[in-house]
C-alpha cells in the first residue's frame, strides 16, 4: 500500500487542507491519505487553541465520506512534540500502522 501522509495540527482542519489532499491524491495516486494531527505543535507554544481530542475530532469529521482519507491518533497518543516525518520512520520500523 503506498500512503501519503498529511501531518499538521489542523485547529481547524479547513478546506484548504482537504485541496491540498486532493490534489496530491490526483497527481501521486497514493491508496491512503493519512492526516496526522500533532499533539503539540512545536511552532505554536504559547498560543492558545483547540484540545488534542478535539483537533482529532474535527479532522474525522472533516474527512468522513471520503474513502481514500483516514485519520490516525498515534502523534496524539506520543503525548511529545512529534512531526509527521518522526511518524513514517516510526511506521517504517515497527510495521506500525492504527487507522
Amino acid at each position: 500500500m503506498k500512503a501519503a501522509l498529511y501531518g499538521g495540527t489542523f485547529d481547524p482542519i479547513h478546506y484548504g487542507h482537504l485541496i491540498t489532499a486532493g490534489y496530491v491524491l490526483a497527481v501521486r495516486k497514493p491508496d491512503l491519505i493519512l492526516f496526522v494531527p500533532a499533539n503539540v505543535s512545536p511552532f505554536k507554544h504559547g498560543i492558545k487553541s483547540a484540545s488534542a481530542s478535539d483537533r482529532l475530532n474535527m479532522a474525522k469529521l472533516a474527512i468522513s465520506g471520503n474513502q481514500f482519507f483516514s485519520v490516525t491518533d498515534y502523534e496524539i497518543e506520543k503525548a511529545e512534540e512529534y512531526f509527521a516525518s518522526g511518524f513514517g520512520g516510526s511506521l517504517i520500523r515497527w510495521n506500525y500502522l492504527r487507522l
